[in-house]
């Protein structure tokens, strides 16, 4: 029987949404590093950069990661191109 077929308790809830909390929480993290970085040795001009693009690049990254699927699936491409 499919997993989700089943009654949904608490524990399997738990157990489907801590990977995704955890995608979260690392991803914020990620974003606040790299803000402090960049406000550190670029200045505010390149936190105000960041701050325009991130929004509108997140959306494009599926499309990369799918690009990026399909190029795997190529077996005559080097290993160097397929990252």
């Amino acid at each position: 029987m499919h997993t989700l077929g089943r009654k949904i308790t608490f524990g399997s809830l738990i157990r489907f949404a801590l990977p995704t909390v955890f995608m979260l929480v690392f991803s914020s993290l990620y974003t606040i590093i790299d803000g402090i970085f960049i406000s550190n040795f670029v200045g505010e001009d390149g936190l105000s950069g960041l701050n325009i693009v991130f929004p509108a690049a997140v959306p494009l990254l599926p499309k990369k990661w799918v690009k990026a699927k399909k190029m795997r699936q190529i077996k005559t491409l080097p290993s160097y191109l397929l990252c």
